[in-house]
C-alpha cells in the first residue's frame, strides 16, 4: 500500500490531498506497479531502512502482533516528487530532483510507445485498468498491431503538411507582422517585444505552431489507419502469389546498446505464474536492479540518417550473453 500526497488535480483548488492506494505483486512484471515504485526508490536511496539488497525487501516478514510492516521513505523524501520530469546539464540530461513529471508529458510518452509499438488504436491510460489485474485490457485497445506501422510522417508528407492552404495564410500573416516591426525600425524582432505589434507577431506564430502539430498529428493518424486497413490484404496477397509464409514473418534481432535494456526487454513478458516462489523473487530483483542501473546510464546519440556517429551495438538474446562471453574467453 501506497499512502500519496496528490498535487494539481481537478477542482483542489491546488492543494494537496492524501490518498491510499493498494498495488500488488503482478506476475507480468510491466504491469506490476510496486515493482517500478521499488525501483525509483532504490534508485533514490530513498527507504529509512538499512536495506542492503533488493532481496530484503521480499523476505521481510510481518510481526504477527502487528497488521502491517512499514517500508518508510527517508523525512527529506516526503515533499519531493517521486515521478520526476528530466532536465538538460552541461553533463547531459538527468532526472531532476525537484521539477515533477506533468501529465502531458507522460501521456505523450504512453501514446508514443503504442506507436512505436504498432497498435492500431491510440493508446490511452484508462486501457491500463487496474481491475484486470494481471493484463492489459485488449479489447478496448485493438486486437491488431504490426511493428511495421508508421511512427512518423514520411518527408513527401511533412512537405504536404508545410504546404497546407491554412499554415500557408499564416506563415503570410507571420511575414505582414515582422514586416511591420522591422518598418517600425526595430532591428531584430525581439527589440519590438511590449508592443502590440510584437503582440500579434507572436499570436500568429502561436497559431502556426499549434496548426502544424495538429495536422501532423491528423496526417500520422491517417497514414495509421490507411497502413492497418490495407495491410492484411497486401500480406495475403503475396502468399497468394507465391512468397512463402516464413519470408514474411521473418523478423530481424533486435539490436541494444545498454546490455540493461536486453535483459529489461527480456524479463517484461515473463509470466511468473509459471515459477516458484523463489524464482519469481530472482526474478523481480534482477529486474529492479537493471532498471535501477538503467536509471544511472545513457544511450549514445544516434544519427543514423547521417551516419554521422557509428556505434558499436551488443547483441543480446536468449539466455545470459554476458555469461557466455566469459566462458568463451576462459576457453
Amino acid at each position: 500500500m501506497a499512502r500519496v500526497n496528490l498535487v494539481h488535480i481537478e477542482s483542489s483548488g491546488g492543494k494537496g490531498r492524501w490518498k491510499k492506494f493498494i498495488f500488488r505483486l503482478e506476475s507480468i512484471l510491466a504491469f506490476c506497479i510496486a515493482l517500478h515504485i521499488l525501483v525509483i526508490a532504490h534508485n533514490d536511496n530513498a527507504f529509512a531502512s538499512n536495506v542492503a539488497s533488493i532481496e530484503d525487501i521480499f523476505r521481510l516478514k510481518i510481526d504477527p502482533r502487528h497488521d502491517v510492516a512499514r517500508l518508510c521513505f527517508k523525512k527529506e523524501w516526503y515533499n519531493q516528487p517521486f515521478f520526476r520530469d528530466t532536465e538538460e546539464t552541461m553533463d547531459g540530461t538527468h532526472v531532476s530532483d525537484k521539477k515533477a513529471l506533468g501529465y502531458t508529458k507522460c501521456h505523450d510518452t504512453f501514446v508514443r510507445l503504442g506507436r512505436v509499438a504498432g497498435f492500431e488504436e491510440i493508446l490511452e491510460f484508462y486501457q491500463l485498468r487496474r481491475a484486470s489485474g494481471r493484463k492489459i485490457n485488449i479489447a478496448r485497445m485493438g486486437l491488431s498491431r504490426d511493428r511495421r506501422a508508421p511512427t512518423e510522417l514520411t518527408e513527401d508528407q511533412k512537405l504536404k503538411v508545410k504546404n497546407h492552404p491554412e499554415l500557408v495564410k499564416l506563415r503570410k500573416e507571420r511575414d505582414q507582422c515582422k514586416d511591420e516591426i522591422y518598418g517600425k525600425e526595430y532591428n531584430i524582432i525581439e527589440a519590438a517585444k511590449g508592443t502590440d505589434l510584437f503582440g500579434k507577431y507572436k499570436a500568429v506564430v502561436g497559431k502556426i505552431n499549434n496548426m502544424s502539430i495538429k495536422l501532423r498529428r491528423e496526417r500520422l493518424d491517417q497514414a495509421l489507419r490507411d497502413f492497418h486497413d490495407s495491410i492484411d490484404t497486401i500480406e495475403i496477397n503475396k502468399q497468394l502469389d507465391g512468397i512463402t509464409a516464413a519470408d514474411i514473418l521473418t523478423q530481424p534481432t533486435i539490436q541494444y546498446e545498454l546490455r540493461e535494456w536486453a535483459t529489461i526487454a527480456k524479463l517484461l513478458s515473463q509470466l511468473l505464474d509459471e515459477v516458484d516462489e523463489e524464482r519469481a523473487l530472482k526474478i523481480r530483483a534482477k529486474f529492479i536492479r537493471n532498471l535501477s542501473r538503467l536509471c544511472q546510464r545513457q544511450e549514445s546519440r544516434w544519427y543514423a540518417a547521417s551516419h554521422q556517429k557509428k556505434l558499436q551495438l551488443n547483441r543480446f538474446e536468449g539466455s545470459e550473453t554476458e555469461e557466455l562471453r566469459k566462458k568463451a574467453e576462459v576457453k
